[in-house]
């Protein structure tokens, strides 16, 4: 059979030997089943070819057993029946479906298959072997002579597909390094949330333990306020009781020594009568009994308020001062360890001794510096190898060598590894104490333990300068209240 003959008997929708077919006025030819799933919920019926509209109805699909229209599919026989051949022998125990069901379902086959075959060629029949680098596609041999694609490049698959599979590797691999700097990313904020809750919860203590000593001092205040005009009154109180009642002594012992007098005989009293009648005759002012008036409620409230102010001042001061310069964990050398208070710094364990140089394990603190006076106390006593001074926000960020400018420090090395650049003291010091006046442009460091300075370098800053720490063993930030 020739080709010709062969595209004759092939419906052009599922590409194989007609079944059942019908002609359209437009003389294209199709499988009953094809066109229907084709017309299938469409308004306008067209030919699936070229498009043009078609009056024509299809006939309905017709029971072969019982020559009258079909409302349903055998699944087992594969064919249409009528609602009459549902209760026959012939389809005991059979399924069945609706024709719309079997519609669809036959078409979503077709559209199923039709995918699984994206191999061959849709024009030519035939393998696709080659890749048009103008229209991006495969094709097969065949389409390398048609009018679509002269003057057209080719390479066959496995070329194009390694091409762009190296392609694909270079993006996977920009991917992967940029899921990488997220999940690092990641990992940092998780470091650093954990350090914040530490510092959260640290804060939180601080707060209510300072809270807890303002109200301690409050209420001694109150007390002994209140004390203070409980005396008052007692005293006011005691003064007047004591005048009436010395007053009333008074005149009961006169009444006495009358009531006596009067037992006595007539020439014994007429003799003493002048005195008695002098002593019946006191005249005494009623005290002058005690007023609210005289409690003096502004001098109170006064000293109160006044002695409160003074506590609470005191209390803030102490506070603050008892703050120390916080570290960064961020900042810290990947051998180091930062406390969970970031208040002090240690090497980890299981290190070399003597690792190689240049070595510069170092931490920045929190906080910067760019105005002002700032002072901090460094414990020092258990390092052999330390570094404590500040630096340039831009000198840490350069990496490399970071201590041969833009940092102000002094330096003790007991293992003698290397010469320092900044100022080296020879003793080992148990107190370190950094003053930075940035605005005068000064560092100076000194011992507070002996109250001897070391040394002070005079520069003019031009940028933020960091608190940093480098050690080979451990250093502290020391509280004022440590000292």
């Amino acid at each position: 059979m020739d080709s010709a003959s062969a595209e004759d008997l092939t419906c052009p929708v599922c590409q194989e030997n007609f079944k059942d077919p019908f002609v359209l006025t437009c003389k294209h030819r199709y499988c009953k089943e094809c066109l229907r799933s084709s017309w299938r919920d469409k308004k306008t019926k067209k030919c699936p070819m070229c498009r043009r509209r078609s009056s024509q109805e299809l006939p309905p699909v017709m029971c072969i057993l019982h020559k009258v229209e079909a409302q349903l599919f055998c699944v087992e026989d594969k064919q249409y029946v009528c609602l009459a051949c549902v209760n026959s022998e012939e389809h005991t125990n059979h399924t069945f479906r609706s024709i719309r069901g079997f519609i669809s379902s036959y078409k979503e086959t077709k559209e199923r298959s039709s995918s699984e075959s994206e191999e061959i060629c849709g024009l030519h029949d035939e393998k696709l072997q080659l890749f048009c680098q103008e229209d991006k596609q495969p094709v097969c041999v065949e389409c390398v002579y048609a009018e679509t694609h002269t003057s057209h490049t080719f390479k066959s698959i496995s070329e194009a597909a390694s091409t762009y599979k190296e392609k694909l590797k270079t993006k996977m691999k920009t991917l992967e390094e940029n899921r990488k700097h997220k999940e690092n990313i990641k990992g940092e904020f998780e470091e650093s949330a954990k350090h914040i809750k530490v510092k959260v919860e640290q804060t939180q203590k601080q707060i209510e333990h300072q809270f807890e000593t303002l109200r301690q001092k409050l209420e001694e205040e109150k007390q002994a306020v209140i004390a203070a005009l409980r005396e008052e009154e007692e005293k006011m109180m005691k003064k007047t009781v004591e005048e009436i009642e010395s007053q009333i002594s008074t005149i009961t012992d006169a009444i006495k020594d009358t009531e006596e007098m009067l037992k006595t005989s007539d020439d014994c009293l007429l003799k003493k009568a002048d005195v008695l009648m002098k002593r019946v005759q006191i005249s005494q002012p009623d005290p002058e009994l005690p007023s609210a008036a005289s409690i003096n409620v502004s001098r109170y409230l006064w000293n109160f308020m006044s002695n409160i102010k003074k506590k609470m001042e005191e209390t803030i001061n102490s506070f603050f001062q008892d703050t120390p310069v916080l570290l960064d964990p961020k900042t810290a050398h990947q051998h180091l360890i930062v406390s969970d208070d970031l208040t002090s710094v240690k090497r980890r364990e299981n290190l070399p001794d003597t690792p190689v140089k240049p070595y510069y394990p170092y931490v920045l603190a929190l906080k910067g510096y760019n105005s002002g006076k700032h002072s901090w106390d460094v414990e020092v006593k258990d390092s052999k190898f330390w570094t404590v001074g500040v630096m340039t926000e831009s000198n840490h960020k350069k990496g490399g060598d970071v201590f041969k400018s833009d940092n102000w420090s002094v330096h003790y090395d007991n293992y003698g590894m290397t010469a320092w650049a900044g100022f080296s003291v020879n003793q080992n010091l148990e107190r370190v104490r950094v003053e930075l006046d940035y605005d005068n442009g000064a560092v100076s460091f000194s011992d507070p333990v002996k109250n001897t300075p070391l040394h002070t370098f005079t520069t003019t800053f031009t940028e933020t300068v960091f608190p940093f720490f480098h050690t080979l063993d451990s250093l502290k930030i020391l509280r004022l209240s440590d000292e």
